[in-house]
């Protein structure tokens, strides 16, 4: 290779991590339509939200249980880290002994971690990772055939990290995901937080302004939007419903005017999914510039707001609704609500 492997334009990847690749995937993919009898894990938090050197990072995983699942099954957890994913399959792509005899061979000042981070409810990640080992595990060999240019390299570079996997055990059934972990240097100035949507949530139905009473049952057969209070500020104007909605403002090191940072609006992703009914907007995209696409094509005037789709529902009983709010730079939030639906008289 003609680069030599101790270019210290590559050194800070590591550390720095990259912007777009803070993705959250499930094993098997599955989309977010109505909540049935899988077990699931839908999504991965970190706290804090990105780790700088010496810090140590806490991950909790929100899993959907099947509502037969008994709560006396206790849910068993394995969780374990990896530097590089197989995009194809999401496996580890760096085997534990060869990056541990990798480090050894380097005499790195610091011991290899583990990949395994324990069986508890919650995992954790002490990040003692050299800006070095970015360089040194990208220039390992990943067997015969295997491609040794530049571009390989640096794409290695660009996706190295800290990609944390979960997998869950309850009620005879295993669901598995995988979330890459923002790195961040020593002293970064500009951190991130986990974006929170716990708040009141109310119904009304899709012909009403006046929402139901707290606490109101809802009817089978009949479609209703769900509005959540985020605690969050997310401002969506009254007075101009072609303007756009704006989220918590964070200052982007990536884009500078005359040499100064640049503070603007980050973007935020709400999913609703529901134990009954369905959700038409399972994804709903908002910040500075306005709305993204939605999976079906159209939108509400507020991200805060999904339908609730119960025209196909005919059984009553007590119900869940799990909102998930994202934010561009691998942050995560959740809430959980309970509603109840009861049959058309």
């Amino acid at each position: 290779m003609s680069r030599d492997r101790n270019d210290y334009r590559c050194l800070a990847v590591l550390v720095c991590g990259v912007a777009l690749g803070c993705q959250f995937k499930i094993e098997p993919d599955e989309s977010n339509d109505q909540l049935g009898d899988t077990l699931r894990v839908l999504a991965i938090r970190s706290e804090p939200a990105d780790v700088a050197p010496t810090e140590t990072a806490e991950f909790e995983a929100l899993v959907y249980a099947p509502q037969g699942c008994s709560v006396d099954d206790a849910a068993e957890y394995s969780w374990s880290w990896c530097p590089l994913r197989d995009p194809s399959d999401l496996s580890c792509a760096i085997a534990e002994d060869d990056a541990r005899e990798a480090w050894e061979a380097q005499q790195l000042d610091a011991p290899f971690p583990s990949y395994a981070l324990g069986a508890a409810e919650i995992g954790a990640f002490t990040h003692a990772l050299p800006a070095e080992s970015a360089t040194l595990l990208c220039a390992l060999p990943k067997g015969p055939g295997r491609d040794t240019s530049d571009a390989a390299f640096d794409a290695c570079l660009a996706e190295i990290g800290l990609s944390v996997r979960v997998s869950v055990t309850r009620c005879g059934q295993t669901a598995v995901a995988v979330k890459r972990v923002p790195l961040v240097a020593e002293d970064a100035e500009y951190r991130n937080t986990n974006p929170n949507p716990a708040g009141p949530l109310t119904f009304r139905t899709a012909d009403a302004d006046t929402p139901l009473d707290a606490g109101a049952a809802l009817t089978a057969g009949i479609n209703y939007i769900g509005r959540a209070e985020y605690e969050v500020p997310v401002e969506c104007p009254t007075d101009d419903p072609a303007a756009p909605c704006q989220s918590e403002l964070f200052v982007d090191e990536d884009k500078s005017e005359g040499g100064e940072p640049t503070t603007r609006s980050e973007e935020l992703r709400a999913s609703w999914y529901l134990t009954k009914g369905r959700a038409t907007l399972e994804e709903v995209t908002q910040s500075l510039g306005g709305f993204g696409e939605t999976i079906n094509g159209f939108g509400l005037p507020d991200p805060a707001e999904s339908y609730v789709v119960l025209e196909n529902e005919s059984e009553p009983g007590d119900e869940r609704l799990f909102i998930l709010l994202f934010d561009e730079r691998g942050g995560v939030g959740w809430a959980e609500h309970a509603f109840r639906v009861e049959p058309t008289e």
